[in-house]
């Protein structure tokens, strides 16, 4: 059995159909299953699952729509492990935008009373810079998501920054292109706490976002787009599937 986070879209049903966007959530799930068909099916009996609990607890109709992501998590849920990781090409002057304050993030503004897990999600930005030559005009940006088991958000906040300071390196760490290279640890571009525990078919969050009716089908990729189905084609071609080097996130 291997672990797996998904995510999956659902939104508010509305018989008005003169509404410019609709209410629409986006939820991060960590499920186990045996093969990536298997989660791919049980990530989709999750999303309608949700999607009938929101009818009960809003009381309006809401439709699942697909699965926006699946990806393969190379090892199990434990505090500090990581789940997934984002790379991207930005501006120098983009990067103070994917890194909040503190009192930014959505751990020091959800109520307690709303959740009951010990368990949060940080995301650390780390921002890769040439000790020799350079990467051009743009800056190479990874978002690490990681889990942090705390007794508080304060806690949580201690230690996602302590689990970035470590991830960064000394100058001429890593080579790039043939240029010597390290990372900075930049800050945290958010620290959520979990809906539930890290546990098989668990609720992790949700992002609440209003999209235009006939839109909401362009946030749901082919299945083969999915990326641990791309990941798994990659590697087929290379000859390297089963290594299990990548997660195709």
């Amino acid at each position: 059995m291997q672990w797996y986070i998904a995510s999956f879209i659902s939104h508010r049903q509305s018989s008005d159909k003169a509404l410019s966007s609709v209410s629409a959530r986006e939820y991060w799930c960590i499920l186990k299953a045996n093969s990536s068909d298997s989660a791919y099916s049980k990530a989709l009996s999750l999303g309608e699952k949700v999607a009938g609990e929101l009818v009960t607890q809003e009381g309006s109709e809401w439709a699942l729509d697909g699965l926006s992501e699946l990806l393969l998590i190379l090892e199990p849920p434990a505090a500090n492990s990581e789940l997934a990781w984002v790379q991207e090409e930005v501006r120098p002057r983009e990067l103070a935008s994917y890194v909040k304050k503190k009192d930014e993030l959505r751990a020091f503004s959800t109520s307690t009373a709303a959740n009951l897990s010990d368990w949060y999600v940080c995301k650390l930005v780390l921002v890769e810079v040439h000790d020799t030559g350079t990467h051009g005009d743009s800056l190479l940006l990874w978002t690490n998501w990681h889990l942090i088991l705390a007794t508080n958000a304060e806690s949580a906040y201690s230690s996602a920054e302590e689990l970035g300071r470590q991830q960064a390196s000394e100058s001429g760490g890593h080579r790039c292109d043939g240029d010597r290279a390290h990372w900075e640890f930049k800050g945290l571009r958010d620290l959520i706490w979990t809906i539930d525990p890290p546990i098989d078919g668990g609720k992790l969050w949700f992002e609440e976002i209003m999209v235009p009716p006939d839109h909401i089908a362009e946030l749901i990729p082919s299945r083969s787009k999915l990326g641990v189905f791309d990941w798994e084609r990659r590697q087929r071609g290379s000859g390297e599937f089963g290594r299990g080097s990548e997660t195709g996130r």
